[in-house]
């Protein structure tokens, strides 16, 4: 049994609550660190201010945050439609979590249409920008054949993508791929190891299943 990621609404919040610098040029620091200061002093509106500037001088980072202001209602109105355009903008200036949270309103028909394809494209492009949890949720859309043609050899590549940057769910599912041979090739003591960095992810099921490997001697 595979496991599905986490929802975008639980997803929205991975980089809010940390300056994140990566992709942004060096006159957006001060602007994004005078929002950031602002919004943990809880001065929403004034940060919402600050992140209309930010996005309005093309910062994907700052556009990323307004829309996570927009889609939970922090700092003035909620408007989901609203987040959905300004997680495209912050994608376009190639920031990953915007990406990555835009192919989740996608996938969910959240604030407009619903396509998989079109998620799929995009959690593909935020793995590419070295977001593992657009690289599971991509080798999910692989695995099970959504908005496009299974793969499973390629979704056993994305998983372990996915794996090394941290996510349990995907050492697991690498794990159950190994185990049965499914994508490639069978290999109990691979699936050991993806178990085992399941495990340490904090996956009790991994835990149990590497146990049982190991105890039944198979």
């Amino acid at each position: 049994m595979k496991y599905r990621f986490y929802k975008v609404a639980a997803v929205a919040f991975l980089a809010h609550f940390g300056l994140i610098l990566s992709g942004c040029a060096e006159k957006e620091y001060p602007l994004l660190q005078e929002g950031a200061v602002a919004r943990h002093a809880g001065d929403f509106e004034r940060a919402r201010s600050i992140y209309v500037e930010a996005c309005a001088d093309d910062s994907g980072k700052g556009c990323f945050m307004l829309a996570q202001m927009f889609y939970t209602g922090e700092g003035g109105s909620q408007d989901v439609g609203k987040a959905r355009e300004l997680y495209e903008r912050s994608c376009k200036e190639s920031h990953a979590d915007g990406c990555y949270n835009l192919a989740g309103m996608i996938d969910h028909g959240e604030g407009g249409a619903q396509d998989s394809s079109l998620a799929r494209e995009l959690y593909k492009r935020a793995c590419n920008d070295k977001q593992p949890a657009g690289c599971y949720n991509y080798a999910l859309f692989l695995d099970e054949g959504r908005g496009g043609t299974a793969n499973d050899s390629a979704a056993r590549k994305y998983y372990e993508k996915s794996c090394r940057g941290g996510i349990a769910l995907g050492c697991y599912n690498l794990g159950i791929m190994f185990d049965t041979g499914e994508g490639g090739d069978f290999d109990i003591q691979k699936a050991v190891q993806f178990y085992d960095a399941a495990c340490a992810l904090g996956n009790e099921h991994a835990c149990m299943k590497s146990q049982i490997i190991k105890v039944m001697g198979r």
